[in-house]
């Protein structure tokens, strides 16, 4: 017997290691607080948040390896205060997942993720915030994935992973969100290989989607993505190498999809491929700068030119362009290849080239300004 007692000991202490060792701090089963249970975490743990309303501020500060998962509707509500910090706060972590949490009303950021390495932001709620909806400074591999910001403070931006003084986020990633009304840009992703893909932005006070403009070395795409009615330009990309494609924008106050220079003074080489854009309001439809790629492309009712080139080397193919409220394709600079381009009913000319060298082939121009 007392053998048999001995080996139930042991398979039961074997069992109470095993569930040890899944590392599961329950909110409020184990802490009445999300900082309670995040305090109670090892690295490598996971803190599971029962559904209800917490009035708290999160800061981890040096944290690794963590999970923080709402499990239901989970509101993080805190109470208002002077120079409030970021409901959710994570500063040089690395590998952590914020997954599924909605934060109502924050009196400053709603997220603020601050030189980490490899942050996963996914299914969280932002409303209303007073500050900037989701944000990363510096950092590497910064992901915000299926999340959603409405109505930021104002001139704040919904969701910025950029760059600051000596600070630049490599990698960081935005997919699948959904911004409206956000007081500044809607979506801003600043440094090197930058992704922007199947989000959708909606009445941002300024730019809807801001790419690479802090300068460095960039390479970045926005794919999939619709912005309607922003303040500013739809889409701007600048700095070499942004890739612009399958995108739909509709209803800015400026450009709809602009490649412009940097903070550094580089000029984009844009591929700008396979758009919709329509009803920009004070500007052209889209402008693109040296080395360029516009392909594909179709622009209707720009208030400018539907297609503005500048500087050199440019490759214009296979866009249609109709309804430019100036001229449907305008060229500027030199040495461009324009190939297959449909141009009609634009209203002050289809093509105004002001371009030198330029080759021509196979396009259709109603009305051809002299």
């Amino acid at each position: 017997m007392k053998t048999l007692h001995a080996a139930v000991a042991v398979a039961f202490l074997a069992a109470s290691t095993v569930a040890a060792s899944a590392g599961t701090i329950n909110v409020p089963g184990d802490s009445p607080t999300i900082r309670g249970g995040i305090d109670l975490a090892f690295d490598g743990d996971t803190i599971v948040v029962a559904a209800g309303t917490y009035s708290e501020f999160l800061f981890l500060d040096q944290r690794n390896n963590l999970t923080i998962q709402a499990s239901g509707v989970v509101v993080v509500s805190p109470h208002k205060t002077k120079n409030a910090p970021a409901v959710f706060s994570f500063s040089s972590c690395q590998n952590i997942t914020l997954d599924g949490f909605t934060i109502s009303k924050a009196p400053g950021d709603g997220i603020a993720v601050n030189t980490c390495l490899n942050v996963t932001i996914r299914n969280c709620i932002v409303d209303k915030p007073k500050g900037v909806g989701i944000r990363s400074l510096g950092g590497q591999d910064v992901t915000v994935a299926d999340c959603t910001v409405t109505s930021s403070g104002k001139k704040k931006g919904g969701i910025s992973l950029s760059a600051g003084p000596g600070l630049v986020t490599t990698r960081g990633t935005v997919q699948r969100c959904t911004v409206t009304k956000a007081g500044g840009a809607g979506i801003i992703v600043h440094g090197p290989n930058a992704l922007i893909e199947d989000c959708t932005v909606t009445s941002p006070k300024k730019v809807g989607i801001e790419l690479d403009r802090a300068g460095g070395t960039d390479s970045g795409t926005v794919r999939r993505c619709t912005v309607t009615g922003a303040g500013d330009t739809g889409i701007v990309a600048s700095g070499p190498t942004s890739v612009i494609t399958n995108n739909t924008v509709n209803g800015s106050a400026q450009y709809g999809i602009a490649a412009v220079q940097d903070a550094n003074g580089l000029t984009a080489s844009a591929v700008i491929d396979d758009n919709i854009v329509t009803k920009t309001k004070k500007k052209d439809g889209i402008l693109a700068g040296v080395g360029s790629n516009v392909d594909r492309n179709t622009v209707t009712s720009a208030h400018g030119d539907g297609i503005r080139v500048t500087e050199t080397g440019v490759e214009v193919r296979d866009n249609v362009i109709t309804k430019s409220g100036a001229f449907g394709l305008h060229l500027l600079g030199s040495g461009h290849d324009v190939t297959g381009n449909n141009a009609s009913a634009d209203k002050k000319a289809d093509l105004w080239d002001q371009s030198l060298g330029s080759t021509f082939t196979g396009n259709t121009f109603v009305k051809v300004k002299p």
